[in-house]
């Protein structure tokens, strides 16, 4: 059974908005999963920072901090890190 013109047209169009929608949805549930990897990056960022300036504040206070090679302290900073 072939379809009339006007039918052949409304299949088309329901087919093209059925598929404009699925791109829209996937779009959609692609953002949303970028916005929350930006947010999880974001936080490590931030938790690395933190570190780090811990890390500064404790390099400062190594009474060993001017001497050659690695101190027990400096040892245990750069663990801290890995």
């Amino acid at each position: 059974m072939e379809l009339e013109a006007g039918e052949r047209k409304t299949a088309i169009t329901n087919s093209l908005n059925k598929e404009i929608q699925r791109q829209i949805d996937a779009n959609a549930e692609s953002k949303k999963r970028e916005a929350e990897r930006i947010a999880a990056m974001e936080a490590e960022n931030k938790r690395l920072e933190e570190l780090v300036g811990e890390l500064q504040d404790a390099e400062k206070l190594d009474p060993n901090r001017d001497h050659g090679g690695i101190s027990h302290d400096s040892g245990m900073r750069i663990n801290k890190v890995r």
